[in-house]
This record gives C-alpha cells, sequence and structure tokens, in this order.
C-alpha cells in the first residue's frame, strides 16, 4: 500500500518534511496514508480460515483471537 502511494506519486512533497535523521508525514501525509489503508482493509475479500472475509474483518477476528489468548493465559 505504501509502495504503491510513493510508485503512483500519491505522495509529493507536501507530505512530508525532513526531521533529525530522517522524515515524517505531515497532517496531510497522514490523513492520505490512513485513507489509502482504510480502503485497502476495507477493500476486495480474501479467505481467511476457510472464510471470506474484507481484510478489516479479518484483522478484528486476530485481534479478539490473541486478546482471549491474553487472558487465558497464566
Amino acid at each position: 500500500m505504501v509502495f504503491r502511494l510513493f510508485s503512483s506519486k500519491g505522495v509529493n512533497q507536501t507530505h512530508w518534511q525532513s526531521i533529525t535523521n530522517g522524515v515524517g508525514l505531515t497532517k496531510a501525509g497522514k490523513a492520505l496514508v490512513v485513507e489509502a489503508f482504510n480502503e485497502y482493509v476495507q477493500g476486495s475479500k480474501i479467505r481467511h480460515r476457510g472464510r471470506s472475509l474484507t481484510r478489516q474483518h479479518a484483522l478484528q477476528l486476530d485481534a479478539h483471537t490473541y486478546a482471549n489468548a491474553l487472558i487465558d493465559s497464566p
């Protein structure tokens, strides 16, 4: 997703700024990345544990499974 944004010229110089030892996203850049991420996870369905789910739902199910494993562990 991030690679696609950069390779399609979706990110330009107004979306990032120089910081100590690197670069960071501006407010507009963060909004662009979050919007692209949401489109990606809500987009087409994938096969996950034998079911056809959006990536968003698959992430949520895995998060619940992990949380339950933490609760049940001694």
